[in-house]
């Protein structure tokens, strides 16, 4: 009864975590110096219209658009608008190779910078605040440290959630049909196309076997323990919104990643597809808790 309980508590932990952590996307764009400058688009999690009026946003005669340094009032509404405050921290963490920068939000400077379906030449004063994309700005020395930014993870807050142990790309191994664990799934009604024709492919992470079988328009993923008892199972499918990622063998192309991310959290799972209407998602492995959506501000 005590290790029920136990588990429950754990379990509610878990969700109770991924329901407030907020993790955003790093950009990089070409400043009017030509150094790479980062941008954290906060946008997802501010409400425009409430908390920034047009008024002020652009500075009289301005020339340049694509940055706008906030005033001081506008500054304090972000933060607000996002709950967040000067005394918190910017952590930035590469998930491949482990690299994680810190930084004050009080060091760092806090920009408009327009969205990339708004047209400069079409800006009048008072600008339409969804023109612009409001967050804070990273500098060029921050991205050297950081590397490739399509890796990377952003978190504001008061402490560190990143367990500092690298996720591992997918290596994928090519199986066939009598390896795949077909008694362990409960769709297999989903899955019309013929054995000859589908592809199965096997990956082992240190905690779980991850089994995947594909077709043109989907994938079958199933997850087990070491010791063969079913955690999860999630089929992806190709939409007009999302596409599955390719299975590619060996390391070659790196796409999908598997790990710890956050501390004391179950192991995750991403890049077995690409949303083109929203943001890319982090999933975990326990089917009970909802994958982590990132905040990436894609706008349509």
């Amino acid at each position: 009864m005590k290790s029920i309980v136990l588990t429950l508590s754990i379990l509610i932990g878990f969700f109770a975590y991924t329901q407030t952590i907020e993790l955003f996307t790093l950009n990089q764009y070409t400043a009017a110096n030509n150094t790479k400058t980062g941008f954290i688009s906060l946008s997802d999690k501010y409400d425009n219209e409430k908390f920034l009026d047009s008024i002020g946003i652009l500075p009289k005669n301005a020339s340049n658009f694509q940055r706008v340094p906030l005033a001081s009032i506008f500054r304090k509404r972000l933060l607000e608008g996002t709950k967040s405050t000067e005394k918190d921290t910017v952590y930035l963490y590469n998930y491949e190779t482990n690299a994680l920068v810190k930084t004050p939000v009080s060091s760092i400077k806090t920009i408009a910078k327009i969205n990339d379906y708004a047209h400069e030449e079409d800006l009048v004063q008072p600008a339409n605040p969804n023109d612009f994309m409001y967050g804070m700005e990273v500098n060029n020395q921050v991205l050297k440290e950081l590397g490739d930014v399509a890796r990377v993870f952003v978190y504001i807050g008061t402490s560190n959630p990143f367990k500092l142990q690298k996720l591992q790309p997918f290596v994928w191994k090519k199986i066939s049909d009598k390896e795949f664990p077909f008694s362990k799934m409960n769709n297999k009604q989903q899955i019309s196309t013929p054995i000859k024709d589908l592809k199965f492919h096997y990956y082992k992470s240190e905690n779980y076997k991850y089994f995947v079988v594909s077709d043109m328009f989907s994938r079958h993923l199933v997850i087990l323990d070491l010791i063969g008892n079913k955690v999860n199972e999630i089929v992806f499918s190709n939409s007009e919104s999302s596409s599955i990622a390719k299975i590619v063998e060996g390391t070659q192309y790196k796409t999908q990643f598997v790990g710890t991310l956050f501390e004391s959290q179950p192991e995750v799972f991403l890049g077995f597809e690409t949303i083109v209407f929203s943001c890319n998602k982090i999933y975990f492995v326990y089917p009970t808790l909802s994958p982590l959506t990132i905040n990436c501000d894609n706008r349509h």
